[in-house]
């Protein structure tokens, strides 16, 4: 009788021990999805070029990875905190970003939606290997131009400069814009130190709603005084830009766009303008200072 206990006692261990082998524990299988959130960007953002796209994600075994999304398709996978990916895309405009968290026993939690606007920015580089020579009592100029639909149009404009001169508040420098609108970036307001001068100037509405591309942006730089001499290194322009015509505008959506043009560009010269003190028009195409 006790050796028949002791085969039943047996037998119903190996039964246990077969439950817990199959059961994880006797728990039963893992069936709890893990949580998962984007934390940046937020909804509402703008997104200039591309960003990286975070997330938050936990599970009461552990995340086995986390894929991202833009309107449905996948832009990337992270198998390891922190869970991010980098996304950019050539093509603007209206996105939900997404994010899916698995855990190893295959159960998916989903985040909320996050809407954001993405729009480019592209940077177009030019060399002509010499540098536009500052010269007494003239204009000196410099180009740089970039082909697209002139339905892109203007909202505001980032000018950058790197020159040297030997007496920089004798320079007035201007910005002209292919449709001939001229703003002021100096007017003999820099110190007289002869030195490397770096310049940033932002337009915010003198070319409001002007055509982006399609013809040159000018430089103009003037010495009004003799006995100076000095030279522009490089110059850059940034177009914050939205399209009046295209696809998103006709459906009354806001396509908008960031372009910067940064080198030494190749169309350079001098002349072309009157000298400062003469209250006559410029020359070239366009309003007077």
């Amino acid at each position: 009788m006790k050796r028949m206990m002791a085969r039943i006692g047996v037998g119903i261990g190996m039964l246990m021990l077969g439950a817990c082998e199959e059961g994880g524990g006797g728990g039963g299988p893992d069936t709890q999805a893990p949580t998962v959130g984007i934390t940046q960007p937020v909804s509402g953002d703008t997104i200039w070029g591309g960003t990286t796209v975070k997330a938050s994600a936990s599970d009461n075994v552990g995340v086995d990875h986390v894929i991202f999304y833009a309107n449905g398709t996948p832009i990337g996978t992270d198998e390891s905190e922190p869970y991010e990916v980098f996304w950019t895309t050539n093509y603007p405009g209206a996105y939900t970003l997404t994010a899916q968290a698995y855990d190893a026993a295959g159960n998916v939690g989903n985040s909320s939606p996050v809407s954001v606007f993405l729009g480019l920015k592209d940077t177009l580089y030019g060399d002509n290997q010499t540098n536009v020579g500052i010269y007494d009592s003239t204009w000196s100029w410099s180009s740089i131009g970039w082909t697209g639909s002139s339905d892109w149009r203007v909202e505001k404009v980032d000018v950058e400069i790197y020159l040297y001169h030997t007496y920089p508040s004798d320079l007035y420098i201007d910005l002209e814009s292919p449709e001939g609108t001229y703003g002021i970036i100096v007017d003999q307001t820099l110190p007289p130190d002869p030195d490397w001068v770096y310049l940033t100037k932002t337009f915010e509405t003198e070319f409001d709603g002007e055509m982006a591309f399609n013809d040159y942006w000018n430089l103009w730089i003037y010495d009004c005084a003799p006995g100076d001499e000095g030279y522009l290194d490089w110059w850059a322009i940034t177009l914050y830009c939205y399209n009046k015509g295209g696809p998103a505008a006709l459906a009354g959506q806001k396509e908008e766009r960031v372009i910067r043009i940064v080198g030494r560009p190749g169309r350079t010269g001098h002349g072309g303008r009157f000298p400062i003190n003469l209250p006559s028009k410029p020359a070239k195409k366009g309003k007077a200072r």
